[in-house]
């Protein structure tokens, strides 16, 4: 008998602290996810080993409980205490769904097991690309450990039909589902401009811009790179970096080293990237792998020509000489020849600029998506 949503309990298992943050991106969506259910409970990895604030209980909505959790935490949550297990103690759970299928997977996929619930694994990264796999020992040991779960769940999300297709080989129990992330493309559409970039930087005939998580995966050396060359025939081009993370420092040291830091400009993150995409000239994308690759919508829907490598949903709506390019991984040749035709030829950056409003972008409703999502989760669960 299939189960009906609004009788669900749903645990989930993430990592993404700014679900406590009232007015996130991800507070909002675990409010929307609990609208769907009779209750959702989400245990956080914390970032600590052990203690942090796992003693607290965050109350998102009346049936939305957010439960942070270090890692010994979250081992902890197969003990049977009040303590650690309450929210799965005071009322059954029907399904445990992880945000990857990693170490949250295994400790789901075990949980689940234990408690006699359906499990979903959701996949948000392109985990079988050898880029991903190369990267470190870690992310190898990840790999097996996704290839083991992922034959034993009930229910597998992907967010693109790149990663569904490169999971076949897995054989999973269950059918992937191509969920992708939503993006509200007639809010970036109609979004004013409050930063426009070219006034902002006026000494710049052409801009290229990125927005990214500043990670090794990203691969911002390669853009750096790139541009290497260019500066030294165009002094009237510009690269500005948007984000924050732990490679900032190095890339920033990588633009100094070659003289490149008036032209390769870094901003701390703006929660207003749609003036960005639509006061630039090209969105640039140079990551070694992307689950999905939602900056290249955003961009897009904003009437943004983008270059990207071949990573995520790039081939699905990058189609190349119309709207923008698509490169492959890592190539620097590539990258390079792409980005001195746009800067060379004027006709050619108009094109993309008009190729870009006949893009056929994913539209569907907020309340599509959530059927959609809800649909997995009553799937996973009548599927055990």
């Amino acid at each position: 008998m299939t189960p009906n949503a609004k009788d669900l309990n749903v645990l989930m298992l993430g990592s993404d602290m700014s679900i406590l943050k009232p007015g996130s991106d991800a507070y909002r969506r675990m409010k929307e996810y609990g609208s769907l259910v009779n209750r959702l409970d989400i245990a956080i990895y914390n970032g600590h080993l052990r203690g942090g604030n796992e003693d607290n209980v965050y109350q998102i909505a009346p049936n939305v409980f957010a439960h942070p959790r270090s890692f010994l935490g979250l081992l902890g949550l197969f003990r049977v205490s009040s303590r650690k297990l309450s929210f799965v103690l005071n009322h059954r759970v029907d399904l445990i769904t992880s945000q990857d299928p990693f170490i949250l997977g295994l400790i789901g996929e075990k949980l689940a097991k234990w408690l006699n619930t359906g499990f979903q694994a959701q996949i948000h990264t392109d985990l079988m690309s050898p880029y991903f796999r190369r990267e470190s020992l870690y992310n190898r040991l990840k790999v097996m450990i996704a290839k083991s779960i992922l034959k034993r769940a009930t229910g597998v999300r992907v967010v693109s039909q790149k990663i569904k297709d490169s999971i076949r080989k897995i054989r999973t129990k269950a059918e992937p589902v191509v969920l992708p992330i939503w993006t509200d493309i007639e809010a970036m559409k109609k979004s004013p401009v409050r930063i426009n970039l070219k006034e902002k930087y006026p000494q710049f005939k052409k801009i290229f811009l990125m927005a990214s998580r500043l990670t090794v995966e990203k691969n911002i050396f390669l853009a750096v790179d790139a541009m290497k060359n260019i500066l030294k025939e165009r002094h009237d081009v510009g690269l500005v970096i948007v984000g924050e993370g732990p490679y900032r420092k190095l890339i920033e040291g990588l633009a100094r080293g070659e003289g490149l830091q008036k032209n390769i400009i870094f901003e701390d993150w703006s929660e207003d990237l749609p003036s960005y995409y639509k006061t630039c000239d090209v969105f640039l994308n140079t990551s070694n792998y992307e689950g999905y690759g939602r900056t290249i919508i955003e961009a897009l829907s904003a009437g943004t020509p983008v270059v990207t490598t071949d990573v995520g949903i790039a081939k699905e709506f990058v189609r190349g000489g119309e709207n923008g390019f698509v490169v492959p991984v890592g190539s620097k040749k590539e990258l390079e020849k792409v980005l001195k035709k746009i800067v060379g030829e004027d006709d050619v950056l108009a094109d993309l600029k008009a190729g870009t409003k006949k893009t056929e972008l994913p539209l569907g409703t907020k309340e599509e998506y959530l059927e959609a999502y809800v649909k997995g989760w009553v799937e996973a669960t009548s599927s055990r």
